[in-house]
């Protein structure tokens, strides 16, 4: 109810999200695997199509993402491409992304935690690991008429190695980690 009512769906505290008594998390901080250089976090695309904002209603649409760190929203970026387009078009993005962010690095002086290479051997495979996602995302807005939903978001698990994502990976289904947005307010959609 304090979620419905008083956040208004899913809001960018994961502690509040996860865990109204906030004694316990779901997703815990970004934290360090078991060996170095590897990351796990979380974070979650929000798509709304009829956004309210203070003053009124916009007549244009918003998606966006919202991640623990810079690796993480990276990630979470490179999931919006895929789910607009197909996965050739999100792993090249993933290229592009990877080199811009190389060359920024590279002109502040700095040394990059990976190689280009590197960034294109990981684009693939971080792709491939998008698909269930992807799948669980259709599946969930494919239970709602299009006239219905005014709003969608989505947790998910993210890993990550040298400022690079790995996988996304779906939140288990024991815990909330999707939301819509109807005329009725937010509510579980799943």
């Amino acid at each position: 109810v304090y979620l419905l009512t008083h956040v208004g769906g899913a809001p960018t505290r994961w502690t509040v999200m996860v865990n109204l008594e906030r004694e316990e998390l779901l997703l815990p901080p970004t934290t360090s695997s078991p060996f170095p250089g590897a990351e796990y976090g979380n974070g979650f695309i929000a798509s709304y199509i009829r956004p309210v904002f203070p003053g009124g209603k916009t007549k244009k649409s918003i998606c966006n993402s919202t991640g623990s760190r810079a690796a993480d929203s990276i990630a979470l970026g490179n999931l919006l491409v895929r789910l607009r387009h197909d996965p050739q078009t999100a792993k090249e993005s993933y290229i592009e992304d990877a080199r811009k962010r190389y060359e920024q690095i590279k002109d502040k002086g700095g040394i990059p935690p990976f190689t280009l290479e590197e960034a294109a051997s990981y684009a693939l495979p971080f792709v491939e690991s998008q698909e269930p996602v992807v799948e669980d995302i259709k599946r969930i807005l494919g239970e709602w008429k299009d006239n219905e939903i005014e709003g969608f978001q989505y947790a998910i698990n993210i890993t990550s190695h040298r400022m690079l994502a790995t996988a996304v990976y779906k939140v288990p289904n024991s815990r909330p980690y999707a939301w819509a947005r109807t005329a009725k307010g937010w509510e579980l959609a799943v």
